[in-house]
């Protein structure tokens, strides 16, 4: 596992710095590429720096308010962006993104190293990704404004179910409809189900947490009812955003009918193939228990 981390940072940020390469370090099995020697002038630097970068699969870049500001760590996020390296940024201290870092960065994932959720999750990737049980691949993270850029935290704090294999998508209307079916589903399978519990899509963390949350989940369970049928915004509706999310990062998605709303023309144009369940059926919702437990088994 030799070359695969180059961790970019700002001087200011040594001590900090140097203590996550460490457990980095300690917990992957493998030896980070840091410069430890502040080799920030010269060619020698522009060399070094370049045959660094070009030699390791994953860059990640510890973002802070002194890094935002070095134009040598600059340089290097900018390097790795072109050269098509795998990128992560990493806040090491909480602190908002400048409108011109947003504005080229906005699409990387972000990771709280504080956050003992976001920490672990990052090496549970990370691992992954140098046993080849999952390649890095470019990231898809919602653009976000620049005026609304964010520190992160923990997702508990909005869901239920952290790191649930399954995610419930839903209209927030529908919550005395969908609840009791959740408590049905995780007493059948004997685990929780990752579900938005506070209404958080007016927050400037959705995309964060529900990305997360998708990503750790195997299967999508899309509660459709009348409200979906009444749709006119696609692009900016919430729940179709997390379905598109989910189709993208190849999830098993159920379309799990609530109220017996027929599918409308632009649902059955794009999701007629999907598994549809009638959750009022209890044929149906039995026969969707033993498919989540075949499936979860």
């Amino acid at each position: 596992m030799a070359k695969e981390i180059f961790i970019s940072y700002s001087r200011k940020d040594f001590d900090k710095v140097k203590a996550i390469k460490d457990e980095l370090d300690s917990e992957l099995g493998i030896k980070c590429w840091m410069d430890l020697n502040g080799i920030e002038s010269g060619e020698q630097y522009k060399t070094k720096i370049i045959d660094a970068i070009n030699s390791h699969r994953i860059f990640l870049f510890m973002l802070s308010p002194n890094s935002m500001a070095s134009k040598f760590a600059l340089k290097e996020l900018a390097f790795a962006k072109e050269k098509g390296k795998r990128v992560v940024l990493i806040y090491i201290t909480p602190c908002q993104m400048t409108d011109t870092f947003a504005f080229e960065y906005y699409k990387y994932d972000r990771i709280d190293w504080s956050n003992p959720l976001q920490h672990d999750k990052l090496l549970r990737e990370l691992r992954k990704w140098f046993d080849g049980t999952q390649q890095p691949k470019p990231t898809t993270n919602e653009p976000t404004d620049p005026e609304e850029q964010y520190t992160l935290a923990q997702s508990s704090n909005y869901g239920s179910g952290d790191f649930a294999r399954v995610f419930i998508s839903y209209k927030r209307d529908d919550k005395d409809l969908v609840f009791p079916l959740k408590d049905k589903i995780e007493a059948a399978i004997g685990e929780p189900c990752w579900i938005d519990l506070k209404g958080i899509e007016s927050d400037a963390m959705f995309v964060e947490v529900i990305m997360s949350a998708i990503d750790d989940a195997s299967i999508f369970l899309f509660m459709y009812s009348k409200r979906h049928s009444i749709i006119t915004d696609f692009e900016h509706d919430w729940t179709i955003r997390e379905l598109g999310y989910a189709e993208d990062e190849r999830k098993r998605i159920v379309f799990c009918n609530i109220d017996k709303t027929p599918l409308t023309k632009w649902f059955k144009f794009m999701y007629k193939y999907k598994q549809q369940i009638d959750m009022t059926s209890p044929e149906d919702l039995e026969r969707l228990l033993e498919d989540l437990r075949e499936w979860l088994s």
